[in-house]
């Protein structure tokens, strides 16, 4: 019993590790999807 009480906890930090990465993942998505539409719409030339 108390084997079967450790692997369901393995498969909490796993679960809970995807989740962290799906985060990281769409971080980084967001992050490269910013910095595309600034390459795109380059801010306008300051006058001088």
């Amino acid at each position: 019993m108390h084997e079967v009480q450790e692997a369901s906890k393995d498969v909490e930090e796993i679960k809970r590790a995807e989740i962290h990465m799906k985060l990281k993942i769409a971080n980084l998505a967001d992050l490269s999807i910013g910095l595309t539409s600034i390459e795109i719409f380059p801010s306008p030339p300051r006058a001088p």
